[in-house]
């Protein structure tokens, strides 16, 4: 089994994409509670606030043995976002 995982770069131009073709201010991050995730949605959080009125609304991680993700899509529900961006 291969796992394809998105670098900051692509993450950061699907962002650009979502802010200025799509008009979307308010983003959701998922991540891994592991360097690799939780850095990646820092990195893309700090490039989505640089623009004016664009913000992180949830920002949600869990642990790498999650199993059980029926709290974090409750919360995902309950806050409004335009989309929710997986960082792992």
């Amino acid at each position: 089994m291969f796992q394809a995982r998105a670098n900051d770069l692509t993450l950061a131009r699907a962002a650009d994409y979502l802010i200025m073709e799509r008009s979307f201010t308010k983003f959701g991050t998922f991540a891994i509670r592991a360097d690799y995730g939780l850095t990646t949605a820092k990195t893309l959080k700090d490039f989505i606030t640089t623009s004016d009125d664009v913000r992180v609304t949830l920002a949600l991680d869990h642990a790498a043995d999650a199993t059980n993700f029926s709290d974090l899509f409750r919360d995902m529900t309950r806050i409004q976002v335009n989309i929710f961006i997986d960082t792992c």
